[in-house]
């Protein structure tokens, strides 16, 4: 079933969404999480965009898994992680 916030009986529902990218940079699908409105949006926006970062990730280095990727960060304890 479908359900569209904007309509009157569900104005207290929010979504949000976040933009998933192949290893080409193109955009492979979108992220979305529907939820009322009295949930904590901004941790939700925050965990949406981090979910969709760590999926287009892994999708950029299964696409070039036979290339050298270079990872940098000023911390080097950072390195591994997503």
């Amino acid at each position: 079933s479908i359900y569209r916030h904007y309509f009157d009986e569900n104005s207290d529902i929010s979504c949000t969404a976040a933009p998933v990218f192949d290893g080409a940079g193109d955009i492979a699908g979108i992220l979305d999480v529907t939820a009322p409105s009295s949930s904590r949006e901004s941790l939700t926006a925050t965990l949406v965009n981090l979910a969709a970062v760590n999926v287009s990730n892994r999708l950029f280095v299964e696409d070039h898994r036979n290339d050298l990727i270079v990872l940098c960060h000023p911390r080097a304890e950072y390195l591994p992680t997503q």
